[in-house]
């Protein structure tokens, strides 16, 4: 069956009629979706700024695709990635995998780690020395699938990667081998980084990000994964804007404080506190990597505390609206002058 002209939902619904008529489906079957959907971008102009992303998890670059215009190019807005990212995709790769795979069919634990392996994977070795392998895994093949397609200059949102992820293994590598002369990468012309040892034309992209991105703000939901990004005084403003700024967020930073930092992973070091109706009202990252950055609440700002570690381990199996209800819902014990001392969530 042809996909040419195939979108996203097409090709969702097309799985999905096999799913339901019991009819299989295989790895490979989906894998040559992904190596002939779509990976153009729509809106973007034809001298747009392609940019691309690591370590700003899915929800800002996804905000910024759907925010700014065509002076700008995303993968998130071609139907390759919008297949990927589909509600049902994972659904219907599990069915694939557990089609082939009968230790998988049996455990949870071994689907998930072949579904990594399947989704996952960069590309390994080095180009220099004739060793380097193109990965098969999905991401890898649309990442590099759209690098190819760049043709002007480009900018990476980079502050929070690292080397051995899809930019640095296939895109960047991609990009290196297929721009013309002249184009630049972040301000860096493209033949130049060709002549750079393996891995430094990605340390010099890195660093390079991580001073032009100080001077703009970083937003992070709850968990302390990031959902927005300004780019205020860098040299991504002058095509890209503002930035996108979530509609709600739990706290932010300076671009300048975000950037190397698991921010993930200091939540869970941090003391959370949160108000009557169970939404986080701050922080106390004393004794972490952003001790000072964020201000905890005033004493009667808020009425319960709990661990970071504790409200990952609590979020990993309940949303945030589902702990927020459970606040709203549980028993409340007060001291003699009225101040919360403790919670019951029975």
């Amino acid at each position: 069956m042809s996909n040419e002209n195939f979108t996203a939902e097409q090709w969702i619904d097309y799985f999905l009629n096999k799913m339901k008529s019991g009819v299989s489906i295989s790895v490979d079957e989906l894998r040559n979706v992904v190596k002939t959907i779509s990976v153009k971008d729509p809106v973007a102009a034809k001298d747009a700024v392609t940019v691309f992303y690591s370590g700003e998890g899915s929800s800002f670059p996804k905000g910024l695709s759907e925010t700014a215009g065509g002076e700008i190019r995303m993968i998130d807005r071609t139907e390759a990635c919008k297949f990927l990212t589909h509600r049902d995709f994972g659904y219907i790769v599990d069915y694939a995998i557990k089609g082939e795979n009968e230790a998988a069919r049996k455990d949870p634990e071994i689907l998930k780690s072949v579904r990594e392996r399947v989704l996952y994977p960069g590309s390994e070795g080095s180009v220099a020395e004739g060793t380097w392998e193109a990965s098969d895994g999905f991401w890898s093949i649309v990442s590099r699938r759209f690098a190819s397609e760049t043709s002007g200059d480009a900018y990476a949102l980079v502050s929070n990667a690292l080397p051995d992820r899809i930019f640095a293994t296939d895109e960047l590598k991609t990009l290196l081998e297929t721009l013309p002369d002249g184009a630049k990468i972040c301000g860096f012309d493209a033949a130049d980084l060709r002549k750079l040892p393996e891995g430094e034309a990605f340390r010099r992209i890195h660093d390079f990000v991580v001073e032009d991105l100080a001077g703009g703000e970083v937003f992070f939901n709850e968990a302390g994964y990031i959902t927005g990004r300004t780019f205020a005084g860098s040299s991504l403003e002058s095509f890209a804007g503002r930035g996108f700024v979530p509609g709600e967020y739990a706290f932010k930073l300076p671009g300048s404080r975000a950037a190397g930092v698991n921010v993930a992973e200091e939540v869970k070091a941090s003391r959370m506190f949160f108000d009557g109706s169970g939404r986080v009202c701050g922080y106390d990252f004393a004794n972490t990597k952003l001790e000072g950055a964020v201000e905890p609440p005033a004493r009667g700002g808020y009425v319960y505390s709990m661990s970071g570690e504790s409200y990952v381990e609590t979020g990993s199996k309940l949303s945030s609206e589902q702990i927020r209800s459970a606040f709203r819902d549980s028993s409340v014990f007060l001291d003699e002058a009225g101040g919360v001392i403790s919670r019951g969530f029975e």
